[in-house]
Protein backbone atom coordinates (compact mmCIF):
# COMPACT_ATOMS: atom_id res chain seq x y z
CA UNK A 1 0.00 0.00 0.00
CA UNK A 2 1.76 3.05 -1.01
CA UNK A 3 2.25 6.46 1.65
CA UNK A 4 -1.66 7.95 -0.48
CA UNK A 5 -3.59 4.94 0.42
CA UNK A 6 -2.26 5.01 4.00
CA UNK A 7 -3.01 8.84 4.41
CA UNK A 8 -6.54 8.30 3.09
CA UNK A 9 -7.17 5.86 5.29
CA UNK A 10 -5.71 7.53 8.19
CA UNK A 11 -8.06 10.28 7.22
CA UNK A 12 -11.23 8.40 7.00
CA UNK A 13 -10.56 6.36 10.50
CA UNK A 14 -10.41 10.34 12.01
CA UNK A 15 -13.47 11.45 10.48
CA UNK A 16 -15.00 8.31 11.77
CA UNK A 17 -13.98 8.22 15.15
CA UNK A 18 -14.91 12.47 15.20
CA UNK A 19 -18.49 11.25 13.89
CA UNK A 20 -18.42 8.77 16.72
CA UNK A 21 -17.45 11.39 19.27
CA UNK A 22 -20.14 13.49 17.95
CA UNK A 23 -22.38 10.90 18.63
CA UNK A 24 -21.54 10.27 22.19
CA UNK A 25 -20.62 13.47 23.80
CA UNK A 26 -23.30 15.43 21.80
CA UNK A 27 -25.51 17.83 24.26
CA UNK A 28 -28.74 16.74 22.56
CA UNK A 29 -27.24 13.14 22.20
CA UNK A 30 -29.48 10.72 24.21
CA UNK A 31 -27.13 8.67 26.27
CA UNK A 32 -29.06 6.20 28.05
CA UNK A 33 -31.99 4.36 28.24
CA UNK A 34 -32.58 3.19 31.62
CA UNK A 35 -32.94 5.18 35.18
CA UNK A 36 -29.22 3.59 36.30
CA UNK A 37 -27.71 5.32 33.01
CA UNK A 38 -28.69 8.40 33.74
CA UNK A 39 -27.79 8.28 37.05
CA UNK A 40 -24.52 7.37 36.40
CA UNK A 41 -24.27 10.10 33.60
CA UNK A 42 -25.37 12.50 36.29
CA UNK A 43 -22.47 11.41 38.39
CA UNK A 44 -20.38 11.47 35.60
CA UNK A 45 -16.76 13.47 36.11
CA UNK A 46 -17.12 14.43 32.66
CA UNK A 47 -18.85 17.69 31.52
CA UNK A 48 -20.09 16.52 28.00
CA UNK A 49 -21.14 13.23 29.60
CA UNK A 50 -23.51 15.27 31.98
CA UNK A 51 -24.71 17.72 29.58
CA UNK A 52 -25.69 15.18 26.94
CA UNK A 53 -27.19 12.94 29.39
CA UNK A 54 -29.42 15.73 30.89
CA UNK A 55 -30.48 16.80 27.26
CA UNK A 56 -32.58 13.83 26.48
CA UNK A 57 -35.72 13.89 24.99
CA UNK A 58 -36.45 10.49 26.94
CA UNK A 59 -35.96 12.57 30.29
CA UNK A 60 -37.95 15.49 28.46
CA UNK A 61 -40.95 12.89 27.72
CA UNK A 62 -41.18 11.70 31.43
CA UNK A 63 -40.71 15.41 32.93
CA UNK A 64 -43.21 16.53 30.61
CA UNK A 65 -46.39 17.77 31.75
CA UNK A 66 -48.96 14.89 31.57
CA UNK A 67 -46.60 11.99 31.08
CA UNK A 68 -47.93 8.68 31.33
CA UNK A 69 -46.68 5.07 31.33
CA UNK A 70 -46.21 4.78 27.71
CA UNK A 71 -44.41 7.93 27.89
CA UNK A 72 -42.53 7.19 30.54
CA UNK A 73 -41.75 3.84 31.33
CA UNK A 74 -39.61 4.00 34.61
CA UNK A 75 -41.34 2.50 37.83
CA UNK A 76 -41.94 4.86 40.78
CA UNK A 77 -38.92 3.96 42.40
CA UNK A 78 -36.50 4.87 39.79
CA UNK A 79 -38.28 8.15 39.14
CA UNK A 80 -38.00 9.08 42.59
CA UNK A 81 -34.26 8.37 42.42
CA UNK A 82 -33.89 10.37 39.08
CA UNK A 83 -35.81 13.38 40.80
CA UNK A 84 -33.90 12.82 43.71
CA UNK A 85 -30.47 12.86 41.38
CA UNK A 86 -32.06 16.21 39.93
CA UNK A 87 -32.72 18.32 42.33
CA UNK A 88 -28.66 17.52 43.43
CA UNK A 89 -27.78 19.02 40.32
CA UNK A 90 -29.51 22.14 41.18
CA UNK A 91 -26.13 22.87 43.07
CA UNK A 92 -23.95 22.05 39.99
CA UNK A 93 -21.22 24.30 39.37
CA UNK A 94 -22.57 24.54 35.51
CA UNK A 95 -25.35 27.01 34.94
CA UNK A 96 -26.46 24.69 31.94
CA UNK A 97 -26.93 22.07 33.63
CA UNK A 98 -28.62 24.03 37.11
CA UNK A 99 -30.75 24.98 34.37
CA UNK A 100 -31.90 22.12 32.61
CA UNK A 101 -32.29 20.42 35.85
CA UNK A 102 -34.80 23.36 37.26
CA UNK A 103 -36.65 23.04 34.17
CA UNK A 104 -37.35 19.97 34.32
CA UNK A 105 -38.23 19.65 38.07
CA UNK A 106 -40.79 23.04 37.54
CA UNK A 107 -43.19 20.09 36.32
CA UNK A 108 -42.76 18.25 39.45
CA UNK A 109 -44.96 16.97 42.38
CA UNK A 110 -42.41 16.37 44.56
CA UNK A 111 -42.06 18.62 47.44
CA UNK A 112 -38.46 17.70 48.26
CA UNK A 113 -37.90 20.44 45.14
CA UNK A 114 -39.20 23.38 46.47
CA UNK A 115 -36.39 24.50 48.59
CA UNK A 116 -33.55 24.03 46.30
CA UNK A 117 -35.60 25.35 43.58
CA UNK A 118 -36.18 28.71 45.34
CA UNK A 119 -32.52 29.30 46.47
CA UNK A 120 -32.02 29.26 42.78
CA UNK A 121 -34.24 32.16 42.96
CA UNK A 122 -30.78 34.40 43.92
CA UNK A 123 -28.60 32.55 41.28
CA UNK A 124 -25.74 34.46 39.64
CA UNK A 125 -27.05 33.19 36.33
CA UNK A 126 -30.25 34.96 34.48
CA UNK A 127 -30.91 31.95 32.64
CA UNK A 128 -31.05 29.75 35.83
CA UNK A 129 -33.10 32.53 37.48
CA UNK A 130 -36.22 32.83 34.91
CA UNK A 131 -36.37 29.05 35.48
CA UNK A 132 -36.81 29.18 39.10
CA UNK A 133 -39.00 31.98 38.74
CA UNK A 134 -41.69 30.24 36.74
CA UNK A 135 -41.34 27.07 38.90
CA UNK A 136 -43.97 28.44 41.21
CA UNK A 137 -46.33 29.18 38.59
CA UNK A 138 -48.48 26.06 39.38
CA UNK A 139 -46.63 25.21 42.55
CA UNK A 140 -48.11 26.93 45.63
CA UNK A 141 -45.84 27.75 48.96
CA UNK A 142 -46.32 28.63 51.84
CA UNK A 143 -43.32 30.39 53.01
CA UNK A 144 -42.87 33.97 53.36
CA UNK A 145 -39.03 33.89 52.16
CA UNK A 146 -39.75 32.86 49.17
CA UNK A 147 -42.44 34.90 48.33
CA UNK A 148 -40.52 37.94 49.68
CA UNK A 149 -37.72 37.05 47.00
CA UNK A 150 -40.21 36.67 43.99
CA UNK A 151 -41.48 39.93 44.82
CA UNK A 152 -37.77 40.93 45.09
CA UNK A 153 -37.07 39.48 41.41
CA UNK A 154 -40.36 42.18 39.88
CA UNK A 155 -37.09 43.96 39.86
CA UNK A 156 -34.64 42.24 38.21
CA UNK A 157 -32.29 43.12 35.60
CA UNK A 158 -34.22 40.10 32.95
CA UNK A 159 -37.24 40.46 31.94
CA UNK A 160 -37.80 37.20 31.88
CA UNK A 161 -36.96 36.98 35.40
CA UNK A 162 -39.60 40.06 36.44
CA UNK A 163 -42.55 38.22 33.75
CA UNK A 164 -41.58 34.73 35.70
CA UNK A 165 -41.87 36.10 39.36
CA UNK A 166 -45.10 37.79 38.39
CA UNK A 167 -46.69 35.02 37.30
CA UNK A 168 -45.72 33.13 40.56
CA UNK A 169 -47.12 35.62 42.53
CA UNK A 170 -50.46 35.14 41.20
CA UNK A 171 -51.13 32.05 42.91
CA UNK A 172 -48.42 32.69 46.09
CA UNK A 173 -48.63 36.10 46.19
CA UNK A 174 -50.39 38.02 49.37
CA UNK A 175 -51.85 41.86 49.74
CA UNK A 176 -48.27 43.06 50.17
CA UNK A 177 -46.56 41.06 47.20
CA UNK A 178 -50.02 43.23 45.01
CA UNK A 179 -48.44 46.18 45.83
CA UNK A 180 -45.36 45.55 44.98
CA UNK A 181 -46.40 44.35 41.58
CA UNK A 182 -48.31 48.11 41.36
CA UNK A 183 -44.91 49.44 42.06
CA UNK A 184 -42.88 47.56 39.47
CA UNK A 185 -45.90 48.07 37.06
CA UNK A 186 -45.16 51.89 37.16
CA UNK A 187 -41.37 51.92 36.90
CA UNK A 188 -41.64 48.87 34.39
CA UNK A 189 -40.24 50.24 30.75
CA UNK A 190 -40.56 47.22 28.94
CA UNK A 191 -44.41 46.86 27.34
CA UNK A 192 -44.59 43.34 27.23
CA UNK A 193 -43.96 42.97 30.72
CA UNK A 194 -45.56 45.81 31.81
CA UNK A 195 -48.52 44.33 30.21
CA UNK A 196 -47.73 40.85 32.19
CA UNK A 197 -47.85 43.12 35.12
CA UNK A 198 -51.02 44.38 34.54
CA UNK A 199 -52.34 41.48 34.21
CA UNK A 200 -51.19 39.95 36.88
CA UNK A 201 -52.11 42.35 39.28
CA UNK A 202 -55.58 41.95 38.41
CA UNK A 203 -55.47 38.24 38.96
CA UNK A 204 -53.61 38.56 42.24
CA UNK A 205 -56.37 41.27 43.21
CA UNK A 206 -59.07 38.97 42.64
CA UNK A 207 -57.63 36.24 44.42
CA UNK A 208 -56.48 37.65 47.43
CA UNK A 209 -60.14 40.00 47.74
CA UNK A 210 -62.15 37.05 48.50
Amino acid sequence: MNQTHLSRDKTSVFAAIGVLVLLVYSPYASLARTAEDYLRAFQDGRPEVKTGAIKSEELARCYAEGADDRSCPWKPEDFKRLTSALINLLSDPNPYIRKEAAQYLTSSTDSRAIGPLARLLTDRDDEVRAVAANAFVHTMVRNEAIVGDLEKLLRDKNKKVRAGAAMSLVLNGSRKSLDRLKEAYDSETDPDVKKLFAETIKQLAGRTER
